[in-house]
């Protein structure tokens, strides 16, 4: 299964960092997902809720 980029910044420098994501299981009914995530260094999000 490959990396799926979900989330990319442009940092100060011009460089990007990304946050990558392999889903494993989803399911609407119950709502359920499994994930693997991986951030590239220099990557932030604001706070959220889930």
């Amino acid at each position: 299964m490959p990396w799926q980029q979900v989330k990319a910044i442009r940092n100060a420098d011009g460089s990007t960092s990304s946050v990558w994501e392999k889903w494993l299981a989803f399911s609407a009914d119950p709502p359920y997902l499994s994930l693997y995530a991986r951030w590239d260094p220099g990557m932030v999000i604001r706070r959220h809720g889930h």
